[in-house]
Order: structure tokens, then C-alpha cells, then sequence
């Protein structure tokens, strides 16, 4: 699992600062993003959970880097890892969900993804 994970994070990473969930530093620099997973073993479909979180009044950050994301995923992102195993992710429905807060100067939205480890 420890592959999978690292593979994970470095795809994210190229969308801003990425960190596991229930992990965060304090006083991290927003923009940022988390992830966590569902379920523990990887000998099927796993759930990942993506949030992106912002310091704006608007949600143009939250939903451009969501955007991208979801973009790059497109009907299925290959992510090789070593011995011929790959992960795929799978966009979930929903792709992206905007989540309110009381504070106007704080976005959140979270993608939601299926992963599937392979072998070649």
C-alpha cells in the first residue's frame, strides 16, 4: 500500500502542496490538497477522497485545481508503479462537490475517485 500511496501523492503533487489526511502541518499554506482512502486493502476497487482547500472569498482556486484534476484523470489515468503494477484512477460521481463553511474567506471542494491496483 505504501507504493500506492507514494504514487498517488506524486500525481497530486503537480496540482499544488498535497498532504495525507489528518496530516496537515499547522499554519499550512492554503492553497492545499489532501487525500485519504476508504479502504485498506488494495485486491479491489478502492475509494480516494481528494479535498482542496482555499484562503478566497470566491471558488475560482478551488474549482481551477479541481478542474485540472479531473481533466488530467479524464476517463481513466494509468500511474505506473514498479513490477509492472500500475493504479488506475477512475473519476466517482460525484467528480467534485463544493462544501459550504460559515467562514467567507475559507473554499473547500472534494473529488472523489475509484482506484484499482494492476498487474501488467
Amino acid at each position: 500500500m505504501d507504493e500506492v500511496l507514494k504514487t498517488i501523492f506524486s500525481f497530486l503533487s503537480q496540482f499544488g502542496t498535497v498532504y495525507y489526511e489528518n496530516s496537515i502541518p499547522i499554519g499550512a499554506k492554503k492553497p492545499y490538497l489532501t487525500y485519504g482512502f476508504n479502504l485498506n486493502e488494495w485486491d479491489s476497487t478502492s475509494l480516494l477522497t481528494v479535498n482542496i482547500y482555499s484562503q478566497s472569498t470566491s471558488f475560482n482556486e478551488v474549482t481551477g485545481i479541481a478542474d485540472r484534476i479531473l481533466k488530467e484523470v479524464g476517463f481513466g489515468k494509468i500511474l505506473p508503479m514498479s513490477n509492472k503494477t500500475y493504479c488506475v484512477l477512475y473519476k466517482g460521481s460525484p467528480a467534485m462537490q463544493i462544501i459550504g463553511t460559515d467562514d467567507l474567506n475559507f473554499k473547500q471542494a472534494y473529488l472523489t475517485f475509484s482506484v484499482m491496483v494492476e498487474k501488467a
